[in-house]
């Protein structure tokens, strides 16, 4: 049987696969799985997944007589050669619809007299197609009354509006340019790195040569040395680690943070409703974090990660809902703590888990975080702020009470951004934003790291 020789394009070592096998190649040295590319309208699309690559092909974006190129090989072959492929693809001149579209109209959820707001939602029930041409609607929301969870107020209930509906839907990812420009980072990185731990270093030299000398000329006497020597001794000055501005947190923490949204439907038709964000945690067993308002009562979710072109992600709403999305499993969903693990089918290429910090922020610190809030009209957004404090408490929410540790901070946080990532200035996960006060000024709510690490042990296996 034939055999196709491939060069790991992680560790540069030689392997052998089957022909019939190639979809499922992996290297035997490091274990990278070989991902594919495709030409659309001469531009070089990847790199995918092979069950993403299917994906694409079903919806007719590949097609017999196109070529492929899969990872660690130089030769373009046909698509239909590749085995496991050609069943997924599409006779010429046939077109297809996503299983998304539909022309039902969204429809805002009834008033309702809860006090607090949770984040889960950026549109109520809404199809694709009108995605892309609905206008924005924002309902009115009343105020609260301030102390109990029987105060009264009404909801929010925003469509998902797509900002540029003449969006190509042709997904593109980072260019070749942008791989270059990353390499280009990373040799700045290091020597600044360099040079940044030379300068500390001199620093720390000089400040113990002050400490000597004013040391020696303040030398205790025979009968006060008793009482100096009771004394904790001196520590030295401590290093301080370069700290990463507001932009690069972004870029670190949206390589993580993906929109989530429940399936629904509308006239027998699929729909994408009441969406909020999450972020990968766990890329081996595959695990997003979100909310439990967000998922409710679902048994699976649809996720979308961000896409990139010309290395600046993609923001229009209408671009990613004319894709396929990755479907993910519900395993767990804790209303007390308002928190859910989903189980995706796979992760793309580039995606990254998001480090965890090793305990609660503290009062003072800035905080960051991305959701999707509908009322921006656009995806991935960034918000910080500072912590006001961290507490043991009870929010109450319509129809779930969170029984958790909460951080309170003055991130102006909005419908759609609930289970997004919040990360300290060292890019690590400290929370999840959950909801805010609608009385309150600046008071936002977020779950707290520790009861994310709870959540984790109690996982099923």
């Amino acid at each position: 049987m034939e055999s196709i020789r491939f060069s790991c394009p992680a560790c540069q070592k030689p392997f052998g696969v089957q022909a019939m096998f190639r979809s499922q190649a992996v290297c035997n040295e490091c274990g990278r799985q070989l991902a594919w590319f495709f030409l659309r309208n001469q531009e070089k699309i990847g790199p995918l997944p092979f069950a993403q690559l299917k994906q694409h092909a079903a919806l007719g974006l590949v097609q017999a007589g196109e070529m492929v190129l899969q990872e660690g090989t130089e030769t373009w072959i046909p698509a239909e050669s590749v085995h496991g492929l050609l069943p997924a693809l599409q006779k010429p001149g046939v077109q297809t619809k996503s299983a998304g579209s539909s022309n039902a109209q969204p429809q805002p959820t009834a008033q309702n007299n809860d006090r607090l707001q949770p984040l889960p939602l950026a549109g109520q029930r809404a199809s694709v197609a009108q995605l892309s041409t609905q206008p924005k609607q924002v309902v009115a929301q009343e105020h609260r009354d301030v102390g109990t969870p029987s105060a009264v107020s009404s909801p929010l209930a925003i469509p998902v509006v797509p900002s540029n509906p003449n969006e190509s839907l042709i997904p593109r990812p980072p260019s070749t340019t942008r791989v270059l420009l990353g390499e280009m980072e990373k040799k700045h990185r290091k020597n600044f790195r360099r040079l940044t731990l030379g300068g500390i270093v001199l620093l720390l030299l000089i400040s113990i040569t002050i400490w000597l000398i004013a040391h020696q000329h303040s030398t205790p006497t025979p009968e006060k040395q008793t009482k100096y020597n009771t004394q904790a001794a001196a520590s030295p000055p401590a290093v301080l680690e370069s700290a990463l501005t507001n932009h690069q947190i972004y870029r670190r923490v949206l390589e993580s943070t993906c929109w989530v949204g429940r399936e629904g439907s509308a006239k027998g038709k699929a729909t994408f409703v009441e969406n909020g964000t999450g972020a990968l945690i766990d890329i081996k067993r595959k695990l997003v974090l979100t909310n439990h308002h967000v998922v409710k009562n679902a048994h699976t979710v649809l996720v979308y990660f961000p896409h990139f072109r010309d290395g600046v992600e993609i923001k229009s709403l209408s671009y990613y809902l004319s894709i396929p999305p990755i479907r993910g499993k519900v395993l767990v969903s804790n209303p007390k703590s308002d928190l859910a693990l989903v189980e995706l089918e796979f992760v793309p290429a580039d995606v990254k888990e998001i480090p965890m910090a090793a305990g609660s922020p503290s009062p003072g610190q800035q905080l960051h975080s991305i959701g999707n809030p509908g009322a921006s009209g656009a995806l991935w957004v960034y918000t910080n702020g500072f912590v006001r404090q961290v507490i043991d408490r009870k929010v109450q929410y319509k129809g779930q009470t969170v029984d958790a540790r909460i951080i309170e901070t003055q991130s102006p946080t909005n419908l759609g951004d609930s289970g997004g990532p919040v990360v300290n200035d060292k890019a690590e996960l400290v929370g999840v934003v959950s909801g805010y006060d609608m009385i309150a000024r600046q008071q936002s709510y977020f779950i707290d790291i520790t009861e994310v690490r709870a959540l984790l042990e109690k996982r099923p296996p």
